[in-house]
């Protein structure tokens, strides 16, 4: 009676047993299937692969033009804006009306020194006529000496012209130097992207004031 009993006992405990395992693992199944994980959602920021470019205008100036748009590709080279340049306009047209103006002086002034040269060598011919004559008897000397009076006063003349071009063409140099800075002054007024990328921001209207410690724009190098 108590072996059987006991084998009852034994059967009951087993029995329990398993269904507490079946239980367990239903349980461990539902978790894992209700944590499966099917999409990731969060929070990010996309960075370019190089520095965003800051942009700002090496000189002040009110903007004039707007030439491009955020979120518009831009080259390295391109116009973004305009500040306003019509005094610097003023100085380039004035520079370069006297560079052709001192250019076209100098022909005018080595004309007249290919004249003068002329003139010097046609004197100096007759200067050693003269002379031969006078050796042989057939010229006075004042004859002579009035014909070398002129040739040293050609000479004079030709290096006075000879150092007036020589003068003109260094002022004409001077000009050019001049016009290439005023040039350079007037396309500083033209605000150009410096990489070639997308502009993502440009924080200025037209008839703002610019000045050389403030970023106008935020520029993405292409990457």
């Amino acid at each position: 009676m108590k072996r059987i009993v006991f084998l009852l006992s034994l059967l009951s405990i087993i029995t329990s047993c398993g269904n507490n395992q079946l239980k367990e693992k239903t349980a461990a199944d539902k978790i894992k299937d209700a944590g499966t994980i099917n999409q990731v959602v969060g929070i990010g920021k996309i960075e370019p692969e190089s520095d965003i470019v800051q942009l700002s205008s090496p000189v002040n100036g009110i903007v004039q033009k707007i030439l491009k748009k955020e979120n518009d590709s831009v080259s390295k080279g391109t116009p973004i804006l305009e500040l306003d340049h019509q005094l610097e306009d003023g100085k380039v047209k004035q520079l370069a009306t006297e560079v052709n103006t001192q250019a076209y002086q100098i022909r005018v002034d080595e004309a007249s020194v290919g004249e003068y040269e002329a003139k010097y060598n046609n004197a100096v011919l007759e200067l050693q006529r003269l002379q031969r004559l006078l050796a042989k008897g057939a010229e006075t000397q004042q004859v002579v000496d009035d014909a070398n009076t002129a040739v040293k006063s050609f000479q004079s003349n030709l290096k006075r012209l000879q150092a007036g071009v020589t003068v003109s063409k260094s002022k004409l140099e001077q000009t050019k130097a001049a016009l290439h800075v005023a040039e350079i002054e007037r396309d500083q007024k033209i605000i150009r992207s410096p990489v070639n990328g997308k502009l993502l921001e440009l924080s200025t209207l037209i008839g703002s004031s610019i000045d050389t410690r403030q970023s106008f724009a935020q520029i993405s190098p292409m990457g």
